[in-house]
């Protein structure tokens, strides 16, 4: 049953991260001014659509295998790349002390990374 669940918010999360890899692509200003992001000219749309597109396309990508295949190969890319956005955040905060504005973001991380790894133990080796 745990499995099923971990497949369902898995294809979610995935399409999710999808949408806003294409988002990030086809209105990158928009998505940029909504979690704080300044592009400046050309070479900051590029890196913008790259970097966070890229991110979250790849994000994507993996949940969704994994939902789709029940296997816990594909659930490593994202438990990694989520896991060093929350430890680039948590550096941050700890920088420049926590606001605020941290928290939705902190928990969306968070709550991912739990069902990555809620996966990554119910789901078989390829």
């Amino acid at each position: 049953m745990l499995n099923i669940i971990c497949r369902i918010l898995l294809a979610l999360i995935g399409a999710g991260a999808l949408l806003i890899a294409a988002q990030a692509w086809m209105q990158p200003d928009h998505l940029a001014g909504q979690i704080g992001f300044m592009l400046v000219g050309d070479l900051g749309h590029s890196s913008f659509r790259a970097d966070i597109g890229g991110f979250f396309a790849a994000s994507g990508i993996f949940m969704l295998l994994a939902a789709v295949r029940g296997e816990r190969q594909f659930v490593l890319p994202p438990l990694v790349l989520l896991g060093l956005a929350l430890a680039g955040r948590l550096a941050t905060a700890a920088q420049t002390g926590f606001i605020t504005a941290y928290m939705q973001p902190i928990t969306i991380e968070v709550v991912t990374l739990v069902v990555l790894l809620l996966a990554w133990t119910q789901f078989r080796r390829a």
